[in-house]
């Protein structure tokens, strides 16, 4: 008899314990809820703000294809204010000496007819990775959709493109040797010099570029577009030894300009289990965050983390190694922009015309290299094969666990207008 109320009581227990976790989770949704119904500025609106108290205003963008982010991205391009008070856009896409031709044709090539523009592009792109090539529709696409937009404004008004990643030409790698050298490190009188960190050379080359800017140009503000934790205000460990700190081009040009910099996190996904993406791409807070601009039907909102209950919230991004995990969103993040749902975020592949039979053989050149020098175990004509039927024809993508995050995110819309 004894062990029978025991095991009630335990129940009893263990329900309660779980209305108590549901009704917090309740609150909690409520008090983002409150706050987003709100008067809020757009995305674009408040990126485009922030620009009158920092000269310059990160974006911590999604994966690099996703290609509804660049709609965010161009709609700041196009607003007037930023066209007269900014107008500089740097980007981690592109090798930093992709960066004369760019600007080349963005400022000095006008009137080129669609035909004419296309390829221009593709030959930019051919050679702005030190992959073998980017696959990616979204920057192509940018680019051309800012030249027809310089097209239409004056030189003062007009918008750069700024690529900062390292400084690359597939010209000068004839063997794998070469590679090696390049992304691994050398040996110099017998010791060994590795590559530098990759975020210290795109924060070394805004930083070249941007003092530039502010000494000699009557526009002194940049736009800054990082992936990830290249976006973090914070450095970041692979692992729990200080040896392992990692450090952020966002955090570096914080600490160099102070609170002239400003870094805000556009809403995507975590990878809070592992980089493994089997694992699958794991959904903000538990959905929680979703959930909450679902019932308020905001998709297009911009706000600072300080002040608000999302700023709060423990930071879900990243594998547990890399122990910003311990941090609030407003330790990493100025501020937070949510731009569409899940269910829209797309990605889209290929580049009609990037692979031609000419550049082919020039492309197995360097998967040759590419594989030789990362010692892969895989077929260099299949993987030449992959990779060009990338390129034909433009492939659109969602989230591989799209139904599983959508599903959860309707739970809780469901549980809370139950509830309240």
């Amino acid at each position: 008899m004894n062990r029978y109320i025991l095991l009630v009581m335990l129940c009893i227990i263990n329900v309660s314990c779980n209305l108590l976790r549901k009704n917090e989770s309740m609150e909690q949704i409520k008090q983002y809820v409150d706050f987003i119904e709100k008067p809020r500025l757009s995305a674009k609106e408040y990126v485009v703000k922030k620009f009158q108290d920092y000269d310059i205003v990160i974006i911590c963008e999604r994966q690099h294809r996703d290609t509804s982010q660049y709609e965010l991205f161009f709609q700041i391009a196009q607003d007037a204010w930023f066209q007269e008070n900014v107008g500089h856009i740097f980007t981690e896409i592109g090798t930093v000496n992709s960066y004369p031709l760019l600007h080349r044709l963005l400022f000095n090539m006008p009137n080129l007819s669609p035909n004419e523009l296309e390829m221009e592009i593709i030959k930019i792109v051919r050679d702005y990775s030190w992959s073998p090539c980017w696959n990616a529709w979204n920057y192509p696409n940018f680019i051309k959709r800012i030249y027809w937009l310089n097209e239409s404004l004056p030189i003062e008004r007009k918008i750069d493109l700024i690529p900062s990643d390292f400084y690359f030409d597939w010209n000068k790698i004839n063997t794998s040797d070469d590679y090696d050298e390049f992304y691994w490190g050398k040996f110099v009188n017998d010791v060994w010099k590795p590559v530098k960190d990759r975020d210290s050379v795109m924060y070394e080359h805004i930083v070249m570029h941007f003092d530039s800017i502010q000494q000699y140009l009557p526009r002194k503000k940049a736009l800054t577009i990082l992936n990830f934790r290249h976006a973090f205000e914070q450095n970041t460990n692979y692992g729990f030894a200080p040896e392992d700190l990692h450090t952020n081009t966002g955090k570096l040009l914080k600490d160099k300009y102070g609170n002239k910099v400003a870094s805000v996190y556009l809403n995507g996904l975590g990878w809070p289990k592992s980089f493994d993406e089997e694992l699958g791409y794991t959904i903000i807070q538990e959905g929680r965050w979703d959930a909450a601009f679902k019932i308020t039907n905001k998709y297009d909102v911009g706000f600072d983390f300080a002040g608000s209950p999302f700023g709060k919230d423990k930071v879900d991004l990243t594998p547990f190694s890399y122990t910003v995990d311990s941090l609030c969103f407003s330790d990493l993040f100025t501020g937070f922009i949510y731009y569409l749902p899940i269910s829209e975020h797309i990605q889209i592949y290929g580049i009609d015309g990037f692979v031609d039979d000419e550049f082919r053989v020039e492309l197995e050149r360097r998967v040759k290299i590419f594989i030789e020098s990362w010692e892969q175990d895989i077929s260099i004509q299949d993987f030449i094969e992959n990779l060009c039927e990338s390129f034909w024809g433009q492939k659109i993508l969602l989230y591989d666990n799209l139904e599983e995050m959508e599903s959860l995110i309707n739970k809780i819309v469901e549980d809370y207008k139950s509830f309240f």
